[in-house]
């Protein structure tokens, strides 16, 4: 086999991988080329991986998301700019 032929069927090849994960995303398989997983499903993913080797870091974890959620929620309803502001007084 020459060298162009072996070259062909490499790139045929990674052409039809190519198509096989595109497939593969447009029924919701996988996370490929055009849409990304949250960041709370990966987060999820390795926090799994690494229970198994720090089981502590879970529980400081957890408690970091929701002191992060509850932060979040419990802004949702002001205003980011204070209703009145505090005259200032020259001396």
């Amino acid at each position: 086999m020459t060298f162009a032929a072996i070259a062909l069927v490499v790139v045929g090849g990674a052409w039809l991988v190519h198509q096989l994960l595109l497939w593969m995303e447009r029924r919701r398989w996988i996370f490929y080329l055009h849409t990304r997983a949250t960041k709370g499903a990966a987060g999820a993913a390795l926090l799994n991986v690494q229970q198994l080797f720090e089981p502590g870091k879970r529980t400081y974890i957890e408690r970091a998301q929701y002191d992060e959620r509850a932060e979040r929620e419990s802004g949702a309803g002001r205003s980011s700019e204070p209703a009145t502001k505090r005259p200032e007084h020259d001396h």
